[in-house]
């Protein structure tokens, strides 16, 4: 396959064998519309300008978009003198003609200056226009006027067309080879991101992957309000700020510049690190971005001339006053040191980014929906388990009455006729059906916590503790265990009923697993701004309006190999004739009423402190 370049060289050497100019140049034109000479084709003792850059001025915007339309132009001679075609006080027009598409049109003075300090005579310009836009111009020059027949034109013209038309098909093999390496690595990386549990994870490790993505230096992954940073990087706090200032100024999930100092003066303090940068937004609600950094690249540009000679509205000796242009004299290699800058950022890295972004939504949308189906399944069991609980639960305890009751009238009527082994016997089935009617009783309450709705009210927990602390001494009258309360508990939005309950049990496991000789148990609250320095995440990064509650006692404690198995129904640390025997369900029902129901507290984060973990 042949190269773009070397197509264009050879296109360039047949235009200039067919029409007979002294030199015939290719422009291709880059983003900010400046010009590169890639192809020339001249005689042998003219001055080479291939590879010479050339400023986007030297082409006024009025010109290059009548050449956007594909036009040839042609003047055979720019020292001819401009003549009338009709002159404006014999028109019979209303407004002066439009001759913006006719060839043989007169010539801007400040474009015969041009030229003529480029030492050219005769003029001839083709517009390669590809997909709508224009690509780049074939200019060809002569030092002497000169004639070009129309057919000849026609020709040029024609190849100008068909030069334009391969343009779309003509990619090099190095880019194409980079852009394939690009795509198949995007592919690999999406693949890893669609298996992994954590986003997070699966964006940062392995890290170089997110680099090569898009040939960076450095990366940063911010989200919500954790940034990760990977290789070069500003800190995190610039980079805070940098968010926030881009998040102001673009309008697309894309934002992208190879010279970040210039349009945001603060990078001047990391330009070495990061005066490249290209932004993706993943998300327009939550705070997710991926930033992509390159370090200042020293670049020199070889200009033709020295691009600062064009002036606005100056005029050099020998032009024409009044042209609002002074074209330069000087088309010698120039050079330019560009600072501030990091190579730019080809289309396909744009794409790249752009397909990562869509490619993470739909994994999100599509974990979100399955997400979404398993809790629908796993709600639809819970509702299934709990009607089973509760009907087995409630169908159990008749036939356990009755066998209680028939143990207990046979020790009444029978106990003359039964020895003591038999009455032991007895007993111990009545001391059995107490036992499984208390764990029904359980079972029974704790499926019915799931089905419940929330009541909220204001609740002043003063009061509501004081009245489980009535019920308390009035179940335990011999209990001298003292209930400490440092301060008065806040009035919240909650549940009292279910709130009175998590406290009920909290104390009763306070009063039942301790040993000491002077019992106490403390039930209290810290603000946020409270917390003690060895805490500072029971909040969540709620605001210091959240109360965090505690209920903490000098009992036996529970040592932390058995955390993990605390909370489990009907499971008891202890044989069942020690601290008064017990179900091993209060911490279960607690935990279910704190978790399994977010929010009881209303604005209070409840939290099992010492009464669990001392």
């Amino acid at each position: 396959m042949v190269e773009l370049r070397d197509f264009l060289q050879l296109a360039a050497t047949e235009i200039r064998a067919i029409s007979g100019f002294d030199r015939v140049m290719i422009y291709q034109f880059d983003a900010q519309n400046a010009g590169d000479v890639v192809a020339e084709a001249k005689r042998q003792d003219l001055f080479s300008y291939l590879g010479l850059h050339y400023p986007a001025s030297d082409i006024p915007a009025q010109p290059r978009q009548l050449y956007a339309q594909g036009l040839l132009r042609y003047i055979p001679d720019l020292t001819a003198p401009n003549v009338e075609l009709l002159s404006m006080q014999h028109s019979p027009l209303p407004s002066p003609l439009d001759l913006s598409f006719v060839s043989l049109r007169g010539t801007d003075p400040c474009c015969v200056e041009y030229h003529r300090n480029m030492g050219v005579a005769a003029l001839m310009v083709i517009a390669l226009v590809k997909d709508q836009r224009l690509w780049g111009l074939i200019s060809c020059h002569h030092q002497t006027p000169k004639r070009v027949p129309a057919a000849i034109r026609s020709i040029c013209e024609l190849m100008g067309q068909f030069i334009a038309s391969e343009l779309a098909n003509k990619v090099n093999s190095e880019e194409l080879e980079d852009l394939m390496r690009l795509k198949l690595l995007q592919s690999e990386f999406v693949a890893s991101i669609a298996q992994a549990e954590d986003l997070k994870a699966a964006l940062t490790h392995p890290a170089p992957r997110l680099l090569d993505l898009v040939r960076a230096q450095g990366v940063a992954v911010c989200l919500e309000d954790e940034i990760t940073l990977i290789g070069a990087t500003p800190t995190i706090e610039q980079i805070e700020a940098l968010i926030q200032w881009v998040s102001e100024q673009m309008e697309d999930s894309l934002f992208h510049t190879d010279s970040l100092p210039k349009c945001y003066p603060p990078a001047l303090e990391y330009q070495a690190t990061a005066s490249g940068l290209l932004l993706l937004r993943i998300s327009q609600i939550r705070r997710y971005y991926i930033l992509w950094f390159r370090p200042e690249v020293l670049q020199t540009i070889n200009w033709a001339g020295d691009p600062q000679a064009v002036e606005q509205g100056v005029s050099q000796p020998g032009t024409p006053t009044g042209t609002g242009l002074s074209p330069r004299r000087s088309f010698e290699q120039w050079q330019e040191t560009v600072r501030l800058t990091s190579l730019p950022w080809k289309a396909s890295e744009l794409e790249n980014a752009k397909d990562l972004r869509n490619a993470i939504v739909g994994i999100v949308l599509t974990r979100a929906d399955e997400l979404a189906h398993m809790n629908r399944e796993l709600e639809r069991s819970n509702r299934e388990l709990e009607s089973f609980a509760y009907a087995a639960s409630h169908d159990l305890k008749e036939p356990l009455r009755g066998i209680h009751n028939y143990a207990t009238f046979l020790m009444e009527d029978y106990a003359e006729l039964l020895d003591e082994a038999g009455i032991d016997r007895l007993q111990t089935l009545v001391k059995l059906t107490q036992r499984m009617e208390s764990l029904i009783d359980v079972l029974l309450k704790f499926s019915q916590l799931g089905q419940t709705e929330l009541q909220r009210q204001p609740t002043d927990l003063n009061e509501l503790l004081q009245q489980v602390i009535n019920v308390f001494r009035i179940g335990h009258p011999q209990s001298a265990i003292e209930i400490r309360i440092p301060r008065p508990l806040p009035t919240v939005n909650s549940d009292p009923v279910l709130v009175s309950e998590v406290f009920s049990n909290l104390l009763n496991n306070a009063y039942k697993y301790n040993d000491k000789a002077n019992p106490w148990v403390e039930v209290g609250y810290f603000q946020a701004d409270e917390l003690p320095a060895a805490q500072p995440n029971l909040t969540g990064g709620r605001p210091p309006d959240r109360f965090v509650f505690y209920v903490r006692d000098n009992g036996i404690g529970i040592r932390e190999r058995h955390l993990g198995t605390i909370f489990r129904l009907f499971k008891r640390l202890h044989p069942q004739t020690m601290y008064g025997g017990g179900t091993g369900a209060g911490l279960t029902i607690a935990k279910k009423l704190l978790n399994g129901t977010a929010g009881r507290f209303g604005s209070s984060r409840s939290r099992l402190k010492d009464q669990l973990f001392t």
